[in-house]
């Protein structure tokens, strides 16, 4: 993975959400909601744009993920 965390896309941190015991509860329209015990996350599905920054820190924020950890 890149580890420039501008150019990270929904799929990116869907794999590692994934990888890392989340899973899939469910999905509206264009967003995956996971959950993983009592943590919940959303992750907006547009594959192939990089997310927003603040997009991103927020889902970490939510998965309870340090941004290094992430970009390892």
């Amino acid at each position: 993975m890149n580890p420039n965390i501008h150019n990270i896309k929904s799929k990116d941190i869907l794999k590692f959400l994934l990888k890392n015991w989340f899973e899939i509860s469910h999905q509206k329209w264009s967003h995956i909601q996971l959950k993983k015990w009592t943590f919940k996350v959303t992750i907006p599905n547009h594959s192939d744009k990089s997310l927003n920054i603040k997009t991103i820190i927020s889902i970490l924020k939510q998965a309870q993920i340090d941004k290094d950890n992430f970009l390892k």
